[in-house]
């Protein structure tokens, strides 16, 4: 799958919990609507995932993020749902037919990353699935014909099409990765009721462990250990964001050098979607 050919572009934004993906969209999709003249005219909007559409659905998704030992593989089917749901009634619409910069605030690579980290089957689930489409019973006897499971690897491409049922594929997708004290100083900051299992800092520092290793396998896209065997057709559409040596210490950064990193992902973000409308 080739991402979406629409008058509208579709942009995401991923990374662990902390990482800084709402306030990054936010500033972004601010930015765009100021300086439209910088953009070809294009505007601009946010979509967090899941996407709050006020069903029993979404409710019930929001409740398990909270509740210790739900099985991870029922909670990111649900998600998946979720985000099909927005796909089919906001997204695809929308780049259809506006002259729009969409931004995602996560996407698949999130819930492979969560499945993962939780022991999930998802990526297995998606391999039996995809060879069932093609009428393959065996693993062992499998070839290399063009789809899905090929020489135990899981193109995310596929996974999205055949597994997930999206028809839109991102334009560009950006990994957020801030040195790790910046991701310590904003899990810090979530307490009580908003707490999700997966903000404690154990789980934030994993979760962007994995992040990392997909991202490099599909950049690379050469094989690691802990690669998951995840990769793209198109290893040009990811990017990733680094705060390598940008702060003095960074175990502590400072409020002042937060400040900096959002401005460098935001001069960063603006040059390659500029290059993206440029084509």
């Amino acid at each position: 799958m080739q991402p979406i050919n629409c008058l509208g572009k579709l942009i995401v934004v991923e990374g662990t919990d902390g990482s800084g993906k709402s306030t990054t969209c936010k500033k972004f999709s601010d930015y765009i609507n100021e300086h439209p003249e910088e953009f070809d005219g294009y505007k601009a909007m946010t979509l967090s995932l899941p996407y709050d559409d006020g069903s029993e659905l979404y409710k019930k998704i929001r409740q398990l993020l909270a509740e210790e030992n739900v099985p991870t593989d029922i909670l990111q089917s649900m998600m998946i749902v979720n985000m099909k749901d927005t796909f089919n009634n906001i997204i695809i619409p929308k780049l259809e037919n506006e002259k729009i910069i969409i931004i995602l605030d996560r996407w698949l690579l999130s819930t492979l990353v969560y499945n993962i980290m939780n022991k999930g089957k998802i990526i297995d689930s998606s391999i039996s699935h995809i060879l069932s489409l093609l009428g393959i019973k065996s693993k062992s006897t499998y070839t290399d014909i063009g789809i899905g499971y090929r020489r135990n690897r899981l193109y995310i491409e596929d996974f999205s099409s055949y597994y997930c049922n999206l028809s839109a594929f991102p334009n560009r997708v950006f990994l957020l990765s801030p040195e790790t004290g910046l991701l310590q100083k904003h899990s810090r900051c979530r307490q009580g009721d908003n707490m999700e299992v997966n903000d404690s800092i154990d789980k934030v520092y994993l979760s962007n462990s994995i992040y990392h290793n997909i991202f490099n396998n599909i950049i690379t896209g050469e094989e690691e250990l802990e690669s998951f065997g995840i990769y793209s057709e198109d290893s040009s559409i990811y990017k990733k964001i680094e705060s390598e040596n940008r702060f003095k210490d960074p175990t502590r950064p400072t409020d002042e050098e937060e400040i900096e990193f959002y401005d460098y992902v935001l001069d960063f973000l603006k040059r390659e979607v500029k290059i993206l409308i440029q084509g």
